[in-house]
């Protein structure tokens, strides 16, 4: 029953979160409704802008966090995405299990959340991009009870790829096939989470 229940919430959740993002369209009578600018502007495809890199953090502890959840994506095989052409765009594919539409029972953490900043990362072998997201927490759905969760939290959320701007100007892209759009920021998302076991990150599963 709790699950039912769960479930239920997450469609009604799911709908007004969806709703907001759809652009209204009025159908009058005896005329054909054409698109406007801005819908015409809406129904492109969004590509993530590109960030600048972040400082190395000063305090030692913090670098050596930073220095182990970048060494998770280590090791692709490829050549730096620093070495190649300028504006250069890599695309990778990620497989993964089909999934349903309410992934519940495969994530540790369900969220209703805004994503409020965003900040792309390299690998420490610079051969893949990864993005972290800060959200601010509106509502809980299901929560991890060896580190709960509270409505007001701030959560990191991490996420393969993203475009990083480099100091010398040149725009680095990975762009991942097979997870959906990535999050964006000023947006409202219901949020399935899986917790890394390594440094108990939150690692994005599926969102609507």
């Amino acid at each position: 029953m709790p699950s039912r229940n769960i479930t239920a919430k997450l469609l009604l959740l799911a709908a007004l979160v969806i709703g907001a993002t759809v652009p209204a369209t009025l159908i009058g009578e005896g005329h054909q409704n054409l698109p406007s600018e801005s819908q015409k502007e809406s129904s492109k495809i969004w590509e993530p802008e590109a960030i600048r890199m972040a400082p190395e953090p000063t305090d030692p502890a913090e670098r050596a966090s930073r220095y182990a959840r970048s060494k998770r994506y280590d090791g692709s095989g490829t050549r730096p995405l620093t070495e190649q052409a300028p504006h250069y765009e890599s695309i990778i594919s990620v497989e993964r299990f089909a999934l349903p539409p309410f992934p519940i029972s495969q994530s540790d953490v369900v969220v209703l959340g805004e994503v409020v900043d965003l900040q792309p990362y390299f690998s420490n072998d610079k051969t893949i991009i990864y993005t972290e997201y800060t959200v601010q927490i509106e509502e809980v759905l299901k929560n991890d009870n060896t580190k709960p969760l509270n409505l007001g939290d701030s959560i990191i959320m991490e996420r393969i790829g993203g475009v990083l701007q480099l100091p010398s100007g040149i725009i680095v892209r990975l762009k991942v096939t097979g997870l959906g759009a990535p999050p964006r920021a000023g947006r409202r998302y219901l949020l399935f989470l899986k917790r890394n076991n390594e440094g108990g990150k939150l690692l994005h599963t599926h969102a609507l």
